[in-house]
């Protein structure tokens, strides 16, 4: 099961809207990109990198085109996945994990 937390929805819906409103020849590339990520760790949850952050074990999976970083994790006992960032590189630090 895939989850999104508060926070990356509300990170999401930011993105998006910026992304439609700034990118004019792609204005739909950030909700493509993420949508088929989302997919892919919904039946492939190891694929992103291991990340350790505050002693939590986290991933990251970074979305090519558009540069923005998924962070989530996994919970195998639950057969859950929980997005909890969506963030861009050029942010210059980590988000709040």
């Amino acid at each position: 099961m895939l989850v999104v937390s508060g926070a990356a929805r509300a990170q999401i819906e930011e993105i998006s809207v910026w992304w439609a409103e700034n990118r004019q020849k792609a204005p739909t590339l950030f909700d493509d990109e993420l949508g088929a990520a989302l997919e892919r760790l919904a039946s492939a949850p190891w694929i992103g990198a291991k990340l350790r952050v505050r002693s939590r074990s986290l991933r990251r999976l970074v979305l090519q085109r558009s540069r923005y970083h998924v962070y989530y994790r996994v919970d195998s006992a639950a057969d859950q996945v929980e997005i909890v960032a969506i963030w861009h590189t050029s942010r210059g630090k980590l988000p709040r994990l």
